[in-house]
């Protein structure tokens, strides 16, 4: 249920040429234009890859949908992912694909930022999982590294998975998409 570039060749576009292959091989069947796949939206950087770099956005959130987890790390966490949208052609998405044109910024003054502190372990902790839905962007807090919080903090780990669960569900709910993963 996973692809994914082994560690010692991240950072070196692997994944994003896969991608782009995967793309111009879709658009080359001439049969549809949209791509669509899950991820953990509790790990930062396949959401930055997903969401930041292709362009794809998601307005699904999916509970459990792998069963709750078994391995050493994951054991006990439901399997919750978002769906995302690829659509290949679209103007959002060719223009996160040019490297020649900028992404676009998102000032914290314009948008609707739900808290979160740091617990005395260094470990960032979710605040209460609702929103006012004016309107208005809204910045969900991830914690910046998942796998050291559940190494380090199991309870705060589903915590994390919990709150973006109420947060993402209820967002979608209300209309809004998520378009962009960026560390503010």
């Amino acid at each position: 249920h996973m692809a994914a570039v082994i560690p010692d060749w991240q950072g070196k576009r692997v994944g994003l040429r896969l991608k782009l292959a995967q793309r111009d091989y879709v658009l080359a069947q001439g049969l549809t234009e949209w791509m669509t796949w899950t991820y953990d939206p509790l790990f930062r950087a396949n959401g930055v890859f997903n969401i930041h770099r292709l362009g794809a956005t998601s307005t699904t959130y999916m509970r459990n949908i792998y069963g709750v987890m078994t391995d050493e790390l994951n054991r006990g966490a439901p399997s919750d992912r978002c769906q995302v949208d690829w659509r290949l052609n679209s103007a959002h998405v060719i223009q996160r694909l040019d490297d020649n044109i900028p992404h676009p910024t998102w000032e914290p003054d314009n948008l609707e930022i739900l808290p979160s502190e740091v617990n005395a372990a260094g470990f960032a902790v979710p605040g209460e999982p609702t929103f006012f839905g004016h309107g208005r962007p809204l910045a969900v807090p991830i914690p910046s590294d998942i796998t050291a919080v559940r190494r380090g903090d199991h309870t705060l780990s589903l915590a994390w998975r919990f709150y973006l669960r109420t947060v993402l569900e209820d967002a979608f709910a209300a209309g809004y998409a998520m378009v962009d993963c960026v560390h503010l």
